[in-house]
C-alpha cells in the first residue's frame, strides 16, 4: 500500500500546481496509448498494439490534415482521437523540462 500512498500525495502535489486529479488521470490514460519497446519499429514511440508511430501522426497535423480525417480510412481508422491527443501530450511532455542553450548572434 506505500505505493498508494505515494501516489495520492503524488496527486496532491499536482492539485497544488494547478492540475485537477482528473486531469492528471486523463494524463495518465494518454499515456497508456504510447508504448516505447525496443523490439517494436526499433523503439521508436508507437500507439500500444500497433506500428504506427507516434511521428507519423504529429507530421500529419504539421501538414495540416485534421485529426478527423487522421482517424479515417484514408490514413489510420485504428486510431481514435485520443491517439491524436496522446500524441500532441507525448511531444509536449518531450519539451516540458528541457532546458535549452541560446545562441548570441554575432
Amino acid at each position: 500500500m506505500v505505493a498508494g500512498r505515494e501516489e495520492e500525495a503524488c496527486l496532491d502535489r499536482v492539485e497544488e500546481v494547478g492540475y485537477s486529479r482528473s486531469e492528471m488521470a486523463n494524463h495518465r490514460s494518454l499515456e497508456r496509448l504510447i508504448e516505447v519497446d525496443p523490439d517494436t519499429c526499433h523503439g521508436t514511440p508507437c500507439f500500444a498494439g500497433t506500428r504506427i508511430m507516434v511521428w507519423q501522426v504529429l507530421e500529419l497535423l504539421e501538414a495540416g490534415i485534421s485529426p478527423t480525417e487522421i482517424t479515417s480510412k484514408k490514413y489510420f481508422p485504428r486510431l481514435t482521437q485520443n491517439h491524436i491527443r496522446a500524441a500532441l501530450h507525448y511531444a509536449a511532455e518531450q519539451f516540458k523540462n528541457r532546458e535549452f542553450v541560446t545562441f548570441s548572434k554575432a
